[in-house]
């Protein structure tokens, strides 16, 4: 669709419920900027362009946004995917999703799960994070413009 909602740069928190499983939350907080957001969307399509023979989204009359994919992750197995998000999607949404992968070189990868996203923006981000900066535990721990393959950069050619 023409009208994919763009989130709102800042502070972002992220929070991820895994339903059947014995783990508290994961909380992830990440400062998004406008260059961040195009590679990597709520819907993610610029990552996974490449590895997704389906990857449709559709508005609902309620505003909610459907979709359903299938990724090939090459030796992470084939993973399909279902779900809604609601919310204004621009400062606050929550992501319901059920996948299910087969054929990951990892056995324990070849599951079926369901979670919940909630996510929302909190403010700026804090002075000296820059756009792509994951923290957790009050941490960056990664940069996802810096992590190689799709949608982050790429390994320096070999000279």
């Amino acid at each position: 669709p023409a009208a994919l909602p763009r989130r709102k740069p800042g502070l972002w928190e992220m929070t991820m419920t895994m339903q059947g499983e014995d783990q508290p939350p994961m909380v992830t907080r990440m400062c998004l900027d406008a260059a961040t957001e195009a590679k990597s969307s709520i819907w993610g399509n610029e990552m996974t362009r490449d590895m997704c023979s389906k990857n449709e989204m559709r508005r609902q009359l309620d505003g909610s946004w459907k979709f359903s994919s299938v990724c090939n992750m090459g030796s992470g197995g084939v993973t399909r995917s279902e779900g809604a998000a609601t919310g204004d999607l621009t400062t606050n949404y929550v992501i319901r999703m059920k996948s299910s992968t087969s054929g990951a070189e990892l056995e324990m990868m070849n599951r079926d799960s369901e979670f919940t996203v909630a996510s929302r923006r909190i403010g700026a981000c804090e002075p000296g994070q820059r756009g792509g900066d994951m923290i957790m535990n009050g941490r960056v721990i990664a940069n996802v413009n810096d992590l190689p393959g799709p949608g982050g950069a790429r390994a320096p050619a070999k000279r």
